[in-house]
C-alpha cells in the first residue's frame, strides 16, 4: 500500500512537469560558449532576468534568455542554458532548467533537472526562484520536508511519552544556492549626498 502512495506520487510529480510544458530531457544548443553568449545579449535590449549569470556552488556560467514559445502565451518563460562548467560531465550549451513568471513580482516557478544520465540531463524538479539585490541574484529554495525521531528507552510514563515519535521540525537557516549576475554588468552604487 505504501509502495503505491509512492509510486502515485512520483506520477503526480512527472504529471506536473509534463503539463506546465518542460520537456523530461534537456536538448543542447548547439555552439554554445563564451564568447556565443556574450554576443547574443550585446546590442539588444533585454529583460530583467536575461543574461549571463555565475552559479557559484556548481562554478558553473549560465545563459538565462527569454524562451518566443511559451505554451502559456501570457506568462513569460526563460530557458537556462549551461554555458561552462568546472565539471564538464554535461556539454556546454545543454539546457539546465527553465524560469516561468509567477503572481509576486519578485519570484519565479524554476524548474531544474535533478538527473544526468549518459550526459542528457532528466526529471525536472520544480522549486522557487526569488530575483533579488536589483536584478542581479537569484536565490534558489527547493521545499524541503525534514522529520525527526525520538525513541522512548526508558518508556517514561508511557501514557504521555509514545515509545517511537515522528515529528517535523525546522533545521537551521543555511545559505541558499543561487545565481549571481555577470553580463551585462551592472551599474555602480551611486553615492547619496546629504
Amino acid at each position: 500500500m505504501k509502495s503505491r502512495a509512492v509510486v502515485l506520487a512520483c506520477l503526480a510529480v512527472a504529471f506536473a512537469a509534463v503539463a506546465d510544458g518542460v520537456p523530461q530531457k534537456s536538448e543542447v544548443v548547439a555552439g554554445v560558449n563564451p564568447e556565443t553568449a556574450e554576443s547574443l545579449f550585446r546590442g539588444r535590449e533585454l529583460d530583467a532576468l536575461e543574461g549571463i549569470w555565475y552559479y557559484p556552488d556548481e562554478k558553473m556560467l549560465l545563459c538565462i534568455e527569454s524562451v518566443a514559445s511559451s505554451p502559456i502565451p501570457a506568462a513569460e518563460r526563460y530557458r537556462i542554458v549551461m554555458v561552462e562548467a568546472e565539471d564538464m560531465s554535461v556539454a556546454p550549451g545543454t539546457i539546465i532548467g527553465y524560469l516561468e513568471d509567477a503572481a509576486s513580482p519578485a519570484k519565479y516557478r524554476l524548474w531544474l533537472y535533478s538527473t544526468e544520465e549518459s550526459g542528457v540531463l532528466q526529471r525536472p524538479v520544480e522549486c522557487v526562484a526569488t530575483v533579488g539585490n536589483g536584478g542581479r541574484l537569484i536565490e534558489i529554495e527547493r521545499t524541503k520536508l525534514r522529520m525527526r525521531v525520538s525513541a522512548n528507552l526508558t518508556r517514561f510514563l508511557p501514557s504521555i511519552f509514545r515509545a517511537v515519535r515522528v515529528a517535523p521540525y525546522i533545521d537551521r537557516e543555511d545559505i541558499k544556492p543561487g545565481f549571481r549576475k555577470v553580463y551585462p554588468p551592472g551599474e555602480a552604487a551611486k553615492p547619496v549626498y546629504f
